[in-house]
């Protein structure tokens, strides 16, 4: 069948947000159990909080995803540190030059 995910993403493009969020919260299912599936739900929660005006929702779900990937591969850091960016901009947070 197909993820929850997958469909979270669907509904995402449709532009139906809160049932695209609702499908990125029902992680339990849908993983297989996978570390990779449950960072990718978190990520994608986040990303919904936030198109949503979720803030806090959005720091909560990207602080797990970062709990979670706090040693990054190679392959996985991109993404590691798109989250970064996304939780820093929530924040307010500004690098300094």
């Amino acid at each position: 069948g197909v993820s929850k995910l997958a469909l979270s993403r669907l509904r995402r493009q449709r532009g139906e947000y809160r049932q695209a969020l609702t499908l990125s919260r029902v992680r339990g299912r849908g993983t297989g159990g996978s570390f990779s599936g449950v960072t990718q739900y978190l990520k994608e929660e986040g990303d919904l909080c936030a198109l949503l005006g979720d803030t806090t929702g959005a720091e909560r779900a990207y602080e797990h995803y970062l709990v979670l990937r706090d040693d990054p591969d190679d392959l996985a850091r991109p993404q590691v540190d798109s989250v970064r960016a996304s939780l820093a901009a929530l924040r307010g947070d500004v690098e300094e030059p």
